[in-house]
């Protein structure tokens, strides 16, 4: 639901414009009065995505018939709502695929700023944001793409220095499967160490330290390891959730409410880590400070 705390535009929103913010919403952006200005004298609600400003609408923007204020370079240090020197909206329509008559350029004496009339194209254009931002806040996260475990399985078949025996059970482990995950299975009771879930066909053998930043010895460790449900690895193996010393869940603020209502209850580790996974879990908790820490640097709100 959109925050209208502090916001002195007309309320309720118009129908259109709140149809609008609905849209985003379900989107999984978030809208909310701007916390610039004189509180009580705001007129500006700006649209977010993971909590980086990445555009606005005000009163006066609705009364012309226009949807959204663009930001340009959203998510990057240049992020700024004027358009930039020597834009050029031809070529602006062109590099996004639509037509210049869905944007207005409001001409001010010391700045241009970009209008966007077309509710579609306004959406297309805040979700391709959207898109660049999680890329740069999670592109190098990722511990199991498919691509990424291929090559991992390509090098470890190839390499001489290590026994066959060896060479097996790191294969099996990359993917999830053979001693590493029966040592997990034991370890926490065949159950994911969060929910207490044991179907079987719903867990997965999680590693802790990521395979590409461990050694042979870690990739095998089971303090290296947590047995979750699906969801749950899912978010762990992006730095989305965290477990600290006590075994108490952090879940990253990129994680929309929205988001946060569709994924249900996420707990506490059942039992507290022991000091050999807390080894572990430590640099997992510092992974999940600099992903949180990169989504800071990328909102800039000037």
């Amino acid at each position: 639901m959109v925050d209208l705390t502090n916001y002195a535009g007309h309320t309720p929103l118009p129908p259109q414009v709140a149809a609008f913010c609905n849209l985003l919403e379900n989107e999984g952006f978030t809208i909310g009065t701007s916390d610039r200005g004189r509180a009580g004298r705001r007129w500006t609600l700006r649209v977010e995505w993971r909590g980086v400003y990445v555009g606005y609408m005000k009163d006066r923007m609705w009364n012309s018939g226009h949807v959204l204020g663009y930001r340009f370079a959203a998510g990057t240090p240049e992020a700024a709502n004027a358009c930039p020197t020597g834009f050029d909206l031809e070529m602006f329509s062109r590099r996004h695929g639509c037509d210049a008559d869905a944007f207005f350029v409001r001409k001010e004496p010391d700045a241009w700023y970009l209008r966007v009339c077309d509710v579609d194209i306004a959406l297309e254009l805040l979700l391709a944001t959207a898109a660049r931002i999680d890329e740069q806040i999670f592109g190098g996260d990722a511990d199991s793409s498919t691509s990424e475990v291929e090559q991992d399985l390509d090098q470890i078949r190839g390499r001489a220095d290590i026994p066959a025996t060896t060479r097996d059970q790191l294969v099996l482990a990359r993917v999830g499967q053979g001693k590493f995950r029966r040592d997990l299975e034991r370890v926490f009771k065949n159950r994911c160490a969060a929910t207490g879930l044991g179907l079987r066909q719903a867990l997965r053998a999680s590693h802790v330290l990521p395979w590409r930043s461990a050694t042979d010895e870690q990739r095998l460790d089971p303090n290296n390891g947590l047995l979750l449900s699906a969801n749950l690895d899912a978010l762990f193996d992006k730095h989305l959730v965290s477990f600290d010393r006590e075994g108490t869940i952090r879940v990253s603020p990129l994680i929309t409410v929205g988001e946060r209502l569709l994924l249900g209850p996420l707990h506490d580790l059942a039992k507290e880590p022991s000091a050999e996974q807390w080894h572990y879990l430590e640099q997992h908790n510092a992974a999940y400070d600099e992903s949180t820490r990169r989504r800071e640097e990328l909102d800039d709100s000037d």
